[in-house]
């Protein structure tokens, strides 16, 4: 697989899944402010996309940042003309050691926000994505890892797991609106 196919393959996923999400935001009021039967509310959900994000993206702004400094230290970006993003680091065992470990680390936001404010971050943290990916478009982001919770990964693999995330919390809100839709009828 070739480095580009995999930015641009990363790319898609990242504005596909911020995009559904953001579509969630042009839901009524009454849908923020639902409880479903299992005791979720609609704005908690969007609350923890915040903070599992949060910690996310000061992984992957790390990450950026050291990748392009050895980068230009090591003059090793002529390209990384074939890079596999490795699916297999993304067991669901790793998932949650990486993203435990990194909650741990980086604490948790327990602010609440209007949700003009979670969706003006979200759409910040899309575009920081973005631009990190054209900073590293010749493979550079695969010459830093970070270490979380016993797994390693590289920026591109970070953002692969935070599209991952985004697609989970959109199949919660998914069902939740499921469940609205079935009460309102």
């Amino acid at each position: 697989m070739t480095t580009n196919y995999t930015i641009t393959n990363i790319k898609r996923q990242l504005i596909r899944a911020f995009a559904t999400l953001d579509g969630w935001f042009d839901w009524e009021d009454e849908f923020h402010d639902y409880k479903s039967g299992d005791g979720q509310y609609v704005r908690g959900i969007f609350e923890a996309i915040v903070q599992i994000n949060h910690s996310l993206m000061l992984v992957i702004d790390n990450a950026g940042n050291h990748a392009l400094r050895l980068a230009v230290e090591n003059k090793k970006n002529n390209g990384v003309s074939d890079y596999n993003l490795n699916i297999a680091a993304f067991e669901e065992g790793n998932i949650n050691r990486f993203l435990e470990a990194i909650a741990v680390q980086r604490g948790k936001d327990t602010g609440h926000r209007s949700l003009p404010e979670i969706r003006s971050e979200l759409r910040d943290q899309l575009d920081r994505c973005l631009c990190h990916l054209e900073l590293l478009k010749n493979g550079e982001g695969f010459l830093y890892k970070t270490t979380e919770g016993h797994t390693e990964m590289d920026i591109y693999h970070c953002m692969h797991l935070l599209s991952l995330q985004l697609w989970k919390c959109a199949d919660a809100l998914t069902k939740v609106a499921l469940e609205f839709s079935a009460q309102r009828s």
